[in-house]
């Protein structure tokens, strides 16, 4: 591969490679198994997530009335806990089922599977990842928390370095997130790197990012950088029709007190079909981002792994090349023309007329 490229690395999930729409078809059957597992849930968590949205029902008719709203109960939400705990774990491994289609095509030029989607080794190495990087943030967090303790405790006993440990701990945050950073960049391609190995390979990534550091970080920043740009276009233009629909509700709620009457508005303004349209637009648009950026991810992921010219990375992205070689003809048979030279000379020699004599004179 050529030299490194941040730009090349971003559009690595979007460059033309032998099939198309692998990831379309992965990333189609993803939303649709998201939204599956999330109806699941509601079915099955519905007498619990019942308790608790008529709790929110009471707060808000409470807040019609300018009663007092009643306080939770604790059980109804020690009821919601283990669906909600169920519903997070089937998330986490089907979004690794969606990773692991993504890289094993980005990197191994492989597929199978329901468009593509399969749970197979590849998944739980990658969902093994995901647990790992949980477990790497909690030992983070647990390392900042103890670093803060041991800064309060120095302030307290030792009273001369209140204003050093003052400063340190006004910019320790700045070294944090830098070593936060870091960290997470040089390790960004664990799970891809699993996948071109075949195994388990999550701190290999760490070799594999030496010296591509910035450019990994670069592509990662350009990735963000449209996605907040995008979606802050989208944003304003969904504003407009939405800000000329409420302004005429908000003024009135400025002069008129009755709560009942101006939330009817607004339920009238949400309800009107342009704003229905709009707001499932921005809907739609914001999943179709929210896709994008997440190939992209996984796209800078790959190349990396693929730089560091693993043998399994056989589609890998590859840098700008030349023009190939023109085809050479195969060579010309040496041995008969050299075997036919004699024929060729002979029969050359047969048609060849023999040389007219003089003739001879006589004496007398």
């Amino acid at each position: 591969m050529s030299e490194f490229s941040a730009v090349q690395a971003g559009l690595n999930a979007f460059r033309r490679r032998e099939r198309h729409f692998v990831l379309t078809g992965a990333t189609f059957g993803y939303l649709i198994g998201s939204c599956l597992i999330g109806a699941a849930f509601v079915a099955a968590a519905w007498p619990a997530l019942s308790e608790l949205i008529s709790w929110y029902g009471s707060v808000f008719h409470a807040a019609q009335n300018g009663s007092t709203p009643p306080d939770p109960s604790l059980d109804m939400f020690r009821a919601v806990a283990p669906w909600y705990g169920g519903f997070v774990l089937l998330t986490l491994i089907w979004t690794a089922v969606y990773e692991a289609a993504c890289l094993r095509w980005m990197v191994r030029g492989e597929t199978g599977g329901v468009l593509g989607l399969s749970l197979n080794s590849d998944t739980v190495r990658v969902f093994f990842t995901y647990l790992l990087w949980f477990v790497m943030l909690l030992a983070f967090l647990t390392g900042v928390g103890a670093f803060y303790a041991g800064l309060i405790a120095v302030n307290a006993s030792v009273p001369a370095l209140r204003t050093v440990m003052i400063i340190v701990g006004a910019l320790a945050p700045l070294g944090l997130i830098a070593l936060l950073l870091w960290v997470a960049t040089r390790l960004s391609p664990a799970a891809a790197m699993s996948v071109a190995r075949r195994k388990f390979a999550f701190f290999s990534a760490w070799g594999a990012t030496r010296e591509k550091f910035w450019d990994l970080l670069g592509a990662f920043f350009i990735i963000l950088a449209v996605y907040i740009a995008v979606s802050a276009i989208a944003q304003a233009l969904v504003r407009v029709p939405l800000m000329q629909a409420i302004y005429p509700v908000m003024t009135q709620a400025m002069h008129d007190a009755d709560f009942a009457s101006i939330m009817s508005r607004f339920g009238e303004v949400f309800a009107s079909p342009l704003i229905a349209a709009v707001l499932s637009a921005y809907v739609v648009l914001t999943i179709v981002l929210s896709a994008l950026v997440r190939l992209a991810w996984f796209g800078v992921n790959a190349y990396a792994v693929a730089a560091s010219g693993e043998a399994d990375a056989v589609n890998a992205a590859p840098g700008p090349q030349g023009a190939p070689p023109p085809e050479q003809s195969p060579p010309a048979p040496q041995g008969l023309a050299t075997a036919a030279a004699p024929i060729t000379e002979r029969a050359q020699a047969l048609e060849t007329p023999p040389p007219e004599q003089a003739p001879t004179s006589c004496s007398a």
